[in-house]
């Protein structure tokens, strides 16, 4: 392969790379902030892993929501 062909794969590889993680942190951020505290939430500056996992939150999520309804 030529160079040039050899940094056209790279700088389009590059783009890919930085469009997929552009993508995909709104995802973590979701995830991050799902194991958070009510106080969490609020600080200021953000942080994306939380000192103390909050996994009661999912729990709560799935009793406070009537996912399957048995009649």
């Amino acid at each position: 392969m030529k160079t040039a062909e050899i940094m056209h794969k790279t700088l389009i590889y590059l783009i890919l790379v930085a469009g997929s993680a552009l993508f995909v942190m709104p995802l973590v951020w979701m995830l991050s902030t799902s194991l958070k505290g009510d106080i969490g939430l609020f600080d200021l500056p953000p942080k994306w892993i939380p000192e103390t996992f909050y996994w009661d939150n999912y729990k709560k999520a799935v009793q406070s929501f009537p996912f399957c309804a048995i009649r």
